[in-house]
């Protein structure tokens, strides 16, 4: 199967008037709604309704209304897809992996696809750095530095930016899988002390940067963009000990009768005209070998197979089955340390 646009006919068995499209919110929700959705409306008879929502909370909702499902395409971080994938929830109808994509979205075994990569490092407030005469992090345990107290935002590990924070905390002191015991340390004792906040999810992070409640946070690259974009003073800073790639997956749900367009809109999102759109709106390195970017766009972003090699991969077989375990002893020894 090819990434290139088919037609469709509107056959009476599958004709649809409305498809509901479900990832996050922010600047992701007004990107699809601006610049992706009309375009494939001018396409296929079809009506594209999109659902907010964060990775986490959106396995919970598929795996609740299994048996009646409202959702037509998910797209979500690696981690939830996959465990959509082992759980039925995605459709065998889903486009699969082919030569055109880079390795790295091949998801062929949750019946998922990648359409982008982020990649999670630190990111911070040029100006407000500037201001007080700061440098540029360059390190993971930069998060550590007391001059941060109350200026550094966290993600919880609900979120897979926490996750990721807690597995490079770990490395950077020494420590590695499954325990984590390192990060946890380092996270209790040192981070937690900086925390102004933990957030639920990327879009209230870029909302506590803006109204000035933190300076410095994890985050992706392609939130660090979309909030450069909007001509906020920030930077991204991909540390020496590694930044780490989340995979953005998109899958058809599973449900008794597929929409051929739901297939079709996955399709689009591959194509590498929708490809250069999300990188440069969201800083999402593109998966379509064919996607030319522009070298302002290419140099802040990891393009190529031998960029994306160097960005640190997850083992989400194993995540997933120790992710309510780590959740349990974050709650218990980091959040709460606040």
């Amino acid at each position: 199967m090819t990434v290139a646009l088919a037609s469709f006919g509107s056959s009476p068995a599958f004709a649809k008037d409305e498809l509901f499209l479900a990832w996050q919110g922010g600047s992701r929700e007004q990107l699809m709604r601006e610049k992706i959705i009309p375009e494939f409306e001018k396409l296929h008879p079809v009506k594209i309704s999109y659902v907010a929502t964060v990775s986490t909370k959106l396995l919970a909702r598929l795996k609740a209304q299994r048996t009646n499902q409202d959702i037509d395409i998910a797209i979500m971080d690696d981690g939830p897809i996959y465990q959509a994938g082992a759980d039925g929830l995605c459709s065998a109808s889903t486009p699969k992996h082919t030569d055109e994509l880079y390795a790295l979205a091949n998801m062929d075994s949750a019946n998922a696809v990648g359409i982008g990569v982020v990649a999670t490092g630190i990111e911070y407030n040029t100006a407000t750095f500037a201001k007080n005469g700061w440098a540029a992090p360059t390190s993971w345990n930069d998060l550590e530095d007391p001059k941060y107290k109350g200026q550094l935002g966290l993600i919880s590990i609900s979120n897979t930016y926490g996750l990721h924070t807690l597995m490079m905390m770990s490395a950077a002191n020494g420590g590695s899988a499954p325990e984590y015991d390192a990060g946890f340390k380092a996270l209790s004792e040192k981070v937690v002390p900086n925390a102004q906040a933990f957030v639920e999810s990327t879009g209230n992070l870029s909302s506590a940067f803006q109204s000035g409640e933190i300076s410095i946070a994890v985050n992706s690259n392609g939130r660090s963009l979309a909030l450069a974009n909007t001509g906020f003073p920030v930077a991204f800073v991909y540390p020496k000990e590694g930044a780490v790639a989340t995979i953005i997956g998109a899958c058809v749900v599973e449900k008794p009768k597929v929409s051929p367009y739901a297939v079709e809109f996955v399709k689009f999102l591959l194509t590498p005209e929708i490809q250069k759109i999300m990188a440069e709106n969201e800083g999402m390195s593109p998966v379509n070998k064919s996607t030319t970017l522009a070298p302002d766009i290419a140099k802040v972003i990891p393009t190529g197979e031998q960029a994306m090699a160097a960005l640190v991969l997850p083992n989400w077989d194993q995540l997933n089955k120790d992710r309510n375990n780590l959740a349990r002893r974050w709650a218990r020894e980091v959040e709460r340390k606040r």
